[in-house]
C-alpha cells in the first residue's frame, strides 16, 4: 500500500481552493473515555476553540487558520503529496501527512504518520535532495526532464515502514497541559466528486498522546450520542 501511494518526492503543489456550500456540524459530544479528567477537561475546551477542519474537506471551515500544516513534497502531477505538522519541542519525531488523489469518484487516500525526525532529515538530504515542482519544470522543462522521476520515493517508503501510522485522515496536533496530542476525527459523511470529503457531522474525536519513544496512547474520547427523541423523529 505504501509503495503504491508514494510515486515521487518533489515539492508540493498548492492545495486547490474549494468553494464549499455546506458547513460541518459539530454537535454536543459526550466524554466516553478519559485517562485523565483534568487533561480531558482541557481537551473539551479545545474543541470549542479549534474546529475539527481537515484538508480536502468539502464542507466549509469556520476558521481556515485551523488547518495547520506545511506542504513539503509532491509528485510531478500533484497526485501524491506530503505535508508536515508544525514542529514541536523536543523534535525527536515529526508528524507527517500523506495523501494521494485516486480519481474523481474514488476516495482520496489520507494518512497521518509519526516519523523519526532525524531519519526524515536523511530522506530530505538524500541526493538529489528535495526537488521542488517549480525547479523540475522551470529549470528542466517538460515531462521528459532529466531529473529522476522517483526522487527519494524508496527512502520515504522505507521510513514509513519503520514508523507509526496514527490515523487514516490528516489528524490535527495540539498541546494539552504540556503534552502533544493528535486529534483523530470521525465523521458521518461521504466522499464527493474530485476526491473531497463532506463531513456532514462529527461523530467522534479521539485525542492520542504522542511520545518520542513508544506508540501513541488514547487520552480522551468524545462521541456524539444520538438521543432517543432524535431517533424517534427520524423514523416517522
Amino acid at each position: 500500500m505504501i509503495r503504491q501511494t508514494i510515486l515521487l518526492f518533489a515539492q508540493l503543489l498548492p492545495m486547490p481552493a474549494l468553494s464549499a456550500t455546506a458547513e460541518m456540524q459539530v454537535p454536543p459530544l459526550t466524554l466516553t473515555f478519559a485517562a485523565d479528567a483534568k487533561l480531558c477537561a482541557a481537551a473539551a475546551e479545545s474543541i470549542a476553540v479549534e474546529p475539527p477542519c481537515r484538508a480536502f474537506d468539502e464542507t466549509a471551515c469556520p476558521r481556515p487558520d485551523a488547518l495547520k500544516f506545511r506542504p513539503v513534497a509532491s509528485d510531478q502531477y500533484g497526485y501524491t503529496e506530503v505535508a508536515l505538522a508544525p514542529e514541536r519541542s523536543p523534535a525527536a519525531y515529526t508528524i507527517l501527512y500523506l495523501q494521494r488523489y485516486r480519481g474523481d469518484v474514488t476516495p482520496r487516500l489520507m494518512e497521518t504518520w509519526k516519523v523519526n525526525s532525524a531519519d526524515l532529515k536523511k530522506v530530505f538530504d538524500t541526493p538529489p535532495g528535495l526537488i521542488t515542482f517549480e525547479d523540475r519544470y522551470q529549470f528542466h522543462p517538460g515531462p521528459k526532464s532529466n531529473l529522476p522521476s522517483d526522487t527519494n520515493a524508496h527512502a520515504l517508503h522505507d521510513l514509513l515502514r519503520a514508523s507509526e501510522k496514527i490515523s487514516n485522515e490528516w489528524s490535527a496536533t495540539i498541546d494539552l497541559l504540556g503534552d502533544a496530542h493528535a486529534v483523530v476525527r470521525e465523521c458521518q459523511g461521504s466522499w464527493r466528486f474530485g476526491g473531497y470529503y463532506r463531513c456532514a457531522r462529527v461523530s467522534k474525536l479521539t485525542f492520542m498522546k504522542l511520545a518520542a519513544n513508544g506508540p501513541a496512547a488514547r487520552s480522551c474520547e468524545f462521541t456524539f450520542i444520538q438521543k432517543k427523541n432524535d431517533l424517534t423523529s427520524q423514523s416517522r
